[in-house]
């Protein structure tokens, strides 16, 4: 994960894929 210009976040396809099968499995939001 890094920061660009305005303080937005980017993730790499690896973080990307981490966080959508967190959301799969917890629900949108999950931490």
């Amino acid at each position: 994960m890094w920061r660009g210009r305005e303080g937005r976040i980017f993730l790499t396809q690896e973080e990307a894929g981490q966080l959508r099968i967190s959301e799969i499995v917890c629900g949108p939001g999950a931490p």
